[in-house]
């Protein structure tokens, strides 16, 4: 503009560098004046609703913007993806659960392209929710990384980020075959048909599963207090243990590399789903392994189904170190275990190991 005005010799170019000038220099100490005065009172906060779905349903990532101060907070804006979701494996190291013990992949869920939502300014613990479909067209657990609000200058010219919306993870289990041979009768759990044990003082102790937390009346014993609970909400709660069901059924799942199609080997997971999904609903107490080592217990609990969905989210076909062997866990248990596989699975099982197990293809 200068040179402009220089070669032209009218001062207007002059004076429109210098308006310039001054909003570039500016706008960066209004952004920071507006980032001051809001990162001491918004909040935000994130929910995945649901959190655990099966395969092609419908998940949505709920993020809302929360003024907590006592004056009204200027304008911000918040990140939201524009387009696909893409997944990004990420590989963490082996790790202990409640559920099982195994290897966990987790992949992360990065947006093809980010924008701005625009959120006007937000009077003292007022609130603003966005909210974006999470894809789940295949199967995992991924995790949703964190969403930043960004306060700028009245000229949209510079930016400062605020704050940022914790991640969270959402489990895209398989989804439950409609049509499964279940290896039992619907007779065989001593929960099928009864109602859940009740939350009665009369409980004396450990008989189970643990269900759930109950609160304390008088008379429940002290040893069945859950003191972490305690130190963290203020409130006596009890551990309550569903009874011990009679049968334990041993599901294992053929996670052999090598061995199967992809899509057979997606199909055995379904299975799978709808062997646990139907031993909870008949009462029946399962022991889910793997042949490449990962076990769990599940509880004929719906929380037990829950926490074993997991491990059905990330399970992938492992190379086993001896080819041919009977795993260790065939003579580990009692009772014959049932192997979940596929046809071309099915045909390369050890021998030894057909003749003391049940096979479901």
């Amino acid at each position: 503009m200068v040179v402009l005005a220089v070669f032209s010799g009218s001062p207007g170019p002059v004076a429109l560098a210098a308006a310039l000038g001054v909003a570039l220099v500016m706008s960066p100490v209004l952004a920071w004046m507006r980032a001051r005065g809001a990162v001491l009172g918004v909040k935000v906060l994130t929910h995945v609703i649901p959190p655990m779905v099966p395969v092609g349903a419908s998940s949505t990532l709920e993020v809302t913007v929360v003024n907590t101060a006592r004056r009204p907070m200027a304008p911000v804006a918040l990140e939201l993806p524009d387009g696909a979701w893409r997944p990004v494996p990420t590989p963490t190291p082996p790790t202990t659960t409640a559920a099982a013990t195994g290897r966990r992949t987790l992949g992360h869920l990065a947006p093809g392209t980010v924008s701005l939502f625009r959120i006007p300014a937000l009077e003292p613990a007022g609130s603003t929710t966005a909210a974006w479909r999470v894809p789940t067209v295949r199967r995992g657990m991924f995790v949703l990384p964190p969403r930043r609000v960004w306060a700028h200058d009245p000229l949209a010219l510079f930016g400062v980020a605020v704050a940022a919306s914790p991640a969270v993870v959402v489990v895209v289990h398989p989804r439950a075959a409609l049509e499964v041979a279940l290896p039992f009768s619907p007779g065989t759990g001593t929960a099928t048909g009864a109602p859940a044990s009740p939350a009665l003082p009369t409980d004396t102790g450990v008989g189970g599963e643990l269900a759930d937390l109950r609160p304390y009346v008088p008379g429940d014993r002290l040893h069945l207090l859950h003191w972490p609970a305690f130190a963290r909400y203020g409130t006596l709660l009890v551990r309550r243990f569903d009874p011990e069901s009679t049968t334990v059924l041993r599901i294992v799942v053929d996670d052999r590399a090598g061995v199967h199609r992809r899509g057979d080997f997606e199909e055995a997971l379904s299975a799978t789903q709808a062997i646990v999904e139907g031993a909870a609903d008949a009462g029946i107490a399962l022991e889910l392994a793997t042949f490449s080592g990962s076990h769990a217990t599940v509880a004929p609990t719906p929380q037990g189904v829950a926490a074993v969905l997991p491990l059905l989210s990330t399970l992938q076909p492992v190379r086993a170190s001896s080819p041919g062997s009977v795993p260790a866990w065939v003579d580990a248990g009692s009772g014959s275990p049932t192997i979940v596989t596929t046809v071309t699975g099915a045909s390369r099982l050890p021998p030894a190991l057909r003749r003391c197990a049940k096979v479901v293809v």
